[in-house]
């Protein structure tokens, strides 16, 4: 699955959103970011079970000031 962030590049937000990053590593498999003026924009590929996949997109989702959505990716 993939997850898309966009958020103001922020001390705090980064701050929160690393801390997560670092709670759910055994399931992200690569971060793609990019900084454009004052918002960061992060497409993070994971793999793994899917219930582990939603905790990280809801607790990513409750962070203020962060749009993210999630992507299903299907490989046969």
């Amino acid at each position: 699955m993939t997850i898309s962030l966009v958020y103001p590049f922020k001390e705090i937000t980064i701050d929160q959103i690393s801390k997560l990053y670092s709670q759910f590593h055994q399931i992200i498999k690569t971060i793609t970011d990019w900084r454009i003026v004052e918002k960061k924009i992060e497409i993070i590929l994971l793999v793994g079970k899917i219930e582990i996949i939603k905790d990280l997109y809801k607790e990513l989702a409750k962070i203020k000031d962060v749009i993210c959505s999630i992507r299903e990716i299907i490989i046969d």
